[in-house]
């Protein structure tokens, strides 16, 4: 049992003590408390989530997506996935698929006297394959890899701001950690419908806020 969970834990032995007192049934409250231990002890599967679940056709999202997605939701009663979908007790909420399955798409923009550009192409529910490249005069970097969706993004989108006439967005975000470093993806539609993103990158010489990085637009 984790102390995330002692604040929860101590409302329920209130509430038992409260009990036993009030029903008068011979029981003291330590002895309710020992008894709710027990059986919280025999029944953990409320409170962690260690393993992706074997009944899972994981075929369709990364299997860092899946391990971070029941790590960080395992207190949310009944969240399960199925078939491109979140679903939670009767709320259902699909995966973002506004980027085409297995269609490279470029996104460009401008930063001072950079050239930036920004390719994409979604090959399953979660994962993005990326290419990042800034040029200014000869000089030219290139990065590259895949980012995976934030494992919260039912939750609610992220908002970002078009620079172009100050109008905000929702916009769903990919992360990759893999070479040590933070990168991340905003892909959205502004309020004109167009798709717009955002990218940032802890590597060296490279844009390093996401909210600093210029709106780049679809070719």
């Amino acid at each position: 049992m984790k102390y995330g969970n002692v604040f929860f834990l101590f409302f329920l032995l209130l509430a038992a003590c409260s009990d036993s007192i009030n029903n008068n049934s011979g029981i003291s409250p330590l002895d309710t408390i020992h008894k709710l231990i027990d059986s919280l002890k025999k029944d953990t599967h409320a409170y962690e989530v260690k393993t992706i679940p074997t009944s899972l056709d994981s075929a369709g999202y990364s299997r860092l997506f899946l391990q971070q997605f029941f790590e960080q939701n395992k207190m949310l009663a009944g969240v399960r996935l199925q078939e491109g979908a979140v679903i939670i007790e009767n709320d259902t909420t699909f995966f973002p698929d506004d980027l085409p399955l297995y269609k490279e798409l470029v996104f460009t923009g401008v930063q001072d006297e950079e050239k930036l550009a920004l390719f994409l192409k979604r090959i399953n529910y979660t994962t993005l394959e990326y290419r990042f490249e800034q040029s200014s005069g000869r000089a030219h970097k290139v990065i590259s890899g895949r980012a995976d969706l934030n494992a919260g993004f039912f939750l609610g989108a992220e908002i970002d701001t078009d620079d172009l006439d100050d109008t905000d967005y929702p916009a769903v975000e990919y992360f990759d950690y893999s070479e040590g470093v933070s990168r991340s993806i905003r892909v959205g539609r502004n309020e004109k419908k167009q798709r717009v993103a955002r990218f940032h990158s802890d590597d060296k010489g490279l844009i390093h806020a996401i909210t600093t990085c210029p709106t780049l637009r679809e070719k």
